[in-house]
């Protein structure tokens, strides 16, 4: 047990690679933001204006990408507090844009989709 905890510590106060991490959080993002909007255009009622279902349905997917980008400030900022207290030394935009956070953004996501 202490030898995992020491190897996730360890990649959790190390660098990432590139701006892999930041598109992959982006287009987790978008995603979400596209998928929410074709489904609130689907569910839409018939006799509403085409502009009132586009805005309804732009509107609810703001509202999913939120909830993930709140997720994944939690997590980027538990990732933070675990390598500060752990005597690591990271900045907080290298905490929010590692892998970690972009899987929890990721099951965050089907989360909200499932819904």
């Amino acid at each position: 047990m202490r030898r995992i905890l020491s190897v996730l510590s360890e990649a959790l106060g190390r660098r990432t690679e590139g701006r892999a991490p930041m598109l992959a959080l982006a287009g987790i993002l978008l995603l979400l933001f596209a998928v929410e909007t074709a489904r609130e255009l689907t569910n839409a009622e018939p006799g509403q204006g085409v502009i009132f279902d586009l805005f309804y349905a732009v509107a609810e997917a703001f509202l999913g990408a939120y909830i993930v980008a709140a997720v994944a400030l939690v997590v980027g900022a538990m990732v933070y507090l675990l390598t500060y207290l752990r005597g690591g030394r990271i900045t907080f935009p290298e905490a929010i844009f590692n892998w970690v956070v972009v899987g929890a953004a990721a099951v965050a996501v089907l989360l909200v989709y499932l819904e």
